[in-house]
């Protein structure tokens, strides 16, 4: 009867002790949350199975909000904003910069999506000139720089020191302390304009 009893205790507590590896092992599939302090992420980057990433993927290539064209040194550009992506406080900027025409002046063109009160990081061809605007509030944010290189922002890649038509430049900017309220965000953008109510996901 004690024996009884034993094992039965016993296979209690196995199952318990299995119930209790299954709930804390779900979370591990979850993405990794962006740093709010500058850090980069490549947002492209998979972070789930196979499947899901394929299909965000695709989701992500059809999900264009807007799209603005624009000239500079002789060369045509035409910009593809996608909805901006939230992750707490920090929001990534996703951006497609098609090269229409080529055959301009290439080093006047580099500073295309630059900050022009940046001039290290003009110098470079950075796309860091990419502004959040949150109208309401009347604020302008701009892209969140790293505790290693405070003038260089979080953007990448570089504009690329030579271009030819029909090459797709893949933009991508990182704003940190956006309110986790606001929905959706004004994004100004050099040459291009302000493009109105792009929503945040």
């Amino acid at each position: 009867m004690n024996r009884l009893i034993a094992a039965s205790a016993a296979a209690t507590l196995t199952l318990l002790a299995l119930s209790g590896c299954a709930t804390t092992s779900t979370p591990a599939s979850s993405p990794p949350t962006a740093s709010t302090t500058g850090t980069t992420q490549p947002s492209t980057s998979p972070t789930g199975a196979g499947s899901a990433t394929s299909s965000a993927v695709d989701r992500a290539n059809d999900d264009v909000v807007a799209s603005r064209s624009a000239t500079s040194a002789g060369n045509q550009f035409t910009l593809k904003l996608q909805p901006l992506q939230r992750s707490g406080s920090t929001v990534v900027l996703s951006a497609e910069l098609i090269v229409d025409k080529a055959g301009g002046d290439v080093t006047s063109s580099r500073d295309l999506l630059s900050d022009p009160n940046d001039s290290i990081s003009q110098a470079k061809g950075s796309m860091n000139g990419i502004g959040l605007i949150d109208p309401a509030g009347q604020k302008l944010f701009m892209p969140a720089t790293t505790d290693q290189a405070s003038s260089s922002a979080v953007c990448s890649p570089s504009f690329p020191t030579s271009i030819a038509a029909g090459d797709t430049i893949t933009v991508s900017c990182t704003y940190a302390e956006i309110p986790t309220n606001l929905t959706s965000l004004n994004v100004q953008a050099p040459h291009f304009g302000t493009i109105t109510n792009v929503p945040v996901r």
